[in-house]
């Protein structure tokens, strides 16, 4: 598993934002983002692992402090579709943004402490398959709003990326599926953060 940790520009995840209730601060014309991304290696085939993501009730059992999703939409998900999620109590607005079949899931979750964006990939890599889950959120102004921002989104998604690896390797619809012999995975970590002007 590999983390990168980045802060960027981005002139298209603002529309993704404003398109979601409860976001309206981040509808400027232009966003910086920070973004979180891992890539985790499992020993499934694609399609079963994209067909495994694409079911929205099984974000309950992965995303961190998750205890509910209602209503859960029916069989799997597609553009439009829209959900509360129930983190740690507090009603978290899920909405389905992007679906590219067998490839790409985005969602956008309106957190109370900052929006972010999911975006949950799938590809083919020697006989197994990598997930690559990244994590953009609206840029905090101030050097110490941007530490603990850097900080909180670094803790959201590696224990995303651990839910997500733990619940993908004891689901039932992908343990016999194509499996190959399991390598123990690594972690590196990578920080480049910078202040954008």
């Amino acid at each position: 598993m590999t983390i990168l940790l980045t802060a960027h520009r981005d002139f298209s995840t603002n529309k993704l934002f404003a398109s979601t209730a409860r976001i309206a601060r981040a509808s400027v014309a232009l966003e910086d983002m920070l973004c979180f991304q891992t890539e985790i290696s499992l020993p499934y085939g694609e399609q079963a692992v994209i067909d495994c993501l694409r079911d929205l009730g099984c974000l309950v059992h992965w995303w961190p402090r998750a205890i509910a999703l209602s209503p859960i939409p029916p069989g799997l998900c597609n553009v439009g579709d829209m959900a509360v999620l129930s983190v740690r109590g507090e009603a978290v607005l899920l909405r389905v943004l992007s679906f590219k079949p067998g490839k790409r899931i985005l969602l956008a979750l309106a957190l109370a402490y900052s929006p972010v964006v999911l975006d949950l990939s799938v590809s083919a890599k020697a006989g197994n398959c990598g997930v690559q889950l990244k994590l953009e959120t609206p840029f905090a102004r101030g050097q110490l709003a941007f530490a603990r921002q850097s900080i909180w989104l670094r803790l959201l998604g590696t224990s995303a990326a651990a839910g997500l690896d733990r619940h993908l390797r004891a689901s039932p619809r992908l343990v016999g599926a194509n499996v190959s012999p399991r390598t123990e995975s690594f972690v590196e970590q990578k920080l480049d953060l910078h202040s954008l002007t």
